[in-house]
């Protein structure tokens, strides 16, 4: 069996209901996120990655992580393949804030290359510098630190 034909089987386990909007909404397996999660390859996941993953060709082994699931509708338990679709992290971002998802703000590419290039490799100058570079750009140190490690 494939790893797709794995993850569709996985998909039809799930619990669901289907709202007027088309919507499908996990009944069960929700996170603190309010997202339906579910266990594929040993590894937790979000629904709607396994989703994006099954019917849409999202790589969810993309080493360099250009590309994910967005999700249409403002329902963050909705799963339909329907209301996902393909695009970039920046994608993603810009849709989170559109949709009041995420308060931060949108840095730019130039912004992103600074931060990059600012990692720094000692053990003690690392937090504090995650802290000064995120209080610089009005972003958390989690996010500098995802942009330092290539996420």
């Amino acid at each position: 069996m494939t790893n797709i034909e794995l993850a569709k089987k996985q998909l039809n386990r799930i619990k669901y209901k289907i709202l007027d909007s088309g919507c499908k909404i996990a009944i069960n397996s929700i996170d603190s996120t309010g997202y339906a999660v579910t266990t594929f390859n040993g590894c937790r996941i979000g629904v709607h990655r396994l989703v994006a993953f099954a019917y849409l060709n999202l790589d969810l082994n993309d080493s360099n992580k250009l590309s994910l699931h967005i999700k249409e509708c403002p329902n963050r338990n909705c799963f339909s393949e329907g209301h996902l679709y393909i695009g970039s992290y920046k994608d993603n971002a810009i849709d989170k804030v559109q949709k009041g998802r995420h308060p931060g703000r949108i840095l730019t590419d130039a912004q992103v290359v600074e931060i990059r290039a600012a990692r720094v490799h000692r053990r003690g100058e690392v937090k504090r510098s995650r802290l000064i570079l995120a209080e610089r750009y009005g972003v958390v140190p989690d996010y500098i630190t995802a942009i330092q490690c290539g996420i």
